[in-house]
């Protein structure tokens, strides 16, 4: 007797390969994908998956997998997972590996990438119009903070009509904007490219910069009447790379009053902050103005490391009288930290300016006292 014994194969294929999903936090999204049963018999397909949902505070997205399906030879099912990403997850993306198993052990699988980052298009990513290049900083380039960044950024108007063109920056930490930049709008020829240039100051408070060393500079050109209709993103890396030892005067500081008469008192208020990775010992600062016969130093004092936050910086009040003999302009004076190996320097504006007025003020004071004097001497 003869026994016929067919070997039945069966096979799960998952049609894609790679998967990208943007989100921003807040974002519920479907995310589908195809799964297609190559073998000849039925078979009943699982789903798991290894994807690291959570940031470096504890916020997790919420990924939900489709339950098990059968699907018959040849058939293939087009089916969704669900993101759901909390408001406080990080900027960031989230990767790993979503895995079908068929009863029969077979298996197939894709990566898939959740890419969480801010939509910084107002009415979010429209049209297919523009396209945008950053040219300068490099992705991964370095930074420090008070560093000014300088962007270039081309815009290539792929559509069939003209565009008036504006381009925003924007410097992103994990979790928000802490700066941004706009160019003034440009028009663009339908096929053809745009330079914009324009520059964006990292700010030196260090709660607002956060304690990741990652951040990113996102770029965004839009159509200047129809952001709606016509807005794209790009964005690139940025480190933040601390030195050992480093301290710059903030743009906080300032003479108070910015505008002041002859022989008035004025103060300049002067802030520096430690952006190094180590501890300043002894640090001081000098305030000069060889016109007016300004020079003054504080006591020697000690600054925090940048990470120390609220203990990073130091303000410091150096008081000076404005000559009588004054002239009236504008005056530039000379700002200067001095720390362990280093030092760092800012002008500040003062305008004297009333003078003539202030003359009179005294002279009509001293003829009243002089009056009294003489009444009382009388």
């Amino acid at each position: 007797m003869l026994l016929n014994i067919a070997f039945v194969s069966a096979a799960v294929d998952i049609t894609e390969t790679n998967k990208t999903q943007l989100m921003e936090p807040e974002d519920l999204t479907n995310i589908s994908f195809s799964v297609t049963n190559t073998g000849a018999a039925s078979i009943t397909v699982s789903f798991t998956h290894n994807v690291d949902l959570e940031d470096d505070d504890g916020s997790k997205i919420n990924l939900t997998l489709p339950g098990s399906q059968t699907i018959n030879p040849g058939q293939t099912l087009v089916l969704q997972m669900t993101a759901d990403v909390p408001s406080s997850q990080d900027f960031d993306e989230y990767i790993g590996t979503v895995t079908a198993t068929a009863s029969d052990s077979t298996t197939d699988s894709f990566q898939l990438t959740i890419d969480v980052q801010p939509i910084v298009c107002d009415s979010g990513i429209a049209g297919i119009s523009l396209d945008i290049s950053i040219e300068d900083p490099d992705d991964g380039e370095d930074i420090k903070p008070g560093d000014t960044i300088s962007i270039d950024v081309d815009v290539e108007n792929k559509g069939s009509d003209d565009i008036d063109v504006q381009v925003d920056a924007f410097l992103f930490n994990d979790e928000e904007s802490v700066e941004s930049s706009s160019s003034k709008a440009k028009n663009v020829d339908d096929g053809e490219t745009e330079d914009f240039k324009l520059s964006l100051k990292v700010p030196t408070d260090a709660e607002e910069l956060g304690e990741d060393e990652r951040f990113r500079l996102y770029v965004k050109a839009f159509d200047d009447n129809n952001e709606d209709v016509e807005c794209a993103q790009e964005f690139i890396e940025l480190n933040l790379d601390l030195k050992d030892k480093d301290v710059v005067i903030a743009d906080s500081s300032r003479i108070i009053p910015s505008s002041a008469v002859c022989g008035e008192l004025a103060s300049a208020q002067v802030t520096v902050v430690n952006i190094g990775d180590e501890e300043i010992d002894r640090a001081y600062i000098t305030l000069r103005n060889s016109e007016l016969r300004v020079n003054q130093r504080t006591d020697t004092f000690g600054i925090e490391e940048f990470t120390a936050q609220e203990e990073n910086s130091v303000t410091r009040r150096l008081e000076f009288r404005i000559p009588n003999n004054a002239a009236e302009k504008t005056y530039q004076f000379e700002a200067e930290v001095n720390f362990d190996g280093g030092s760092s320097r800012e002008t500040l504006s003062l305008t004297v300016d009333n003078c003539e007025a202030s003359k009179i003020d005294t002279a009509f004071l001293e003829v009243k006292v002089d009056l009294f004097n003489f009444v009382l001497g009388c």
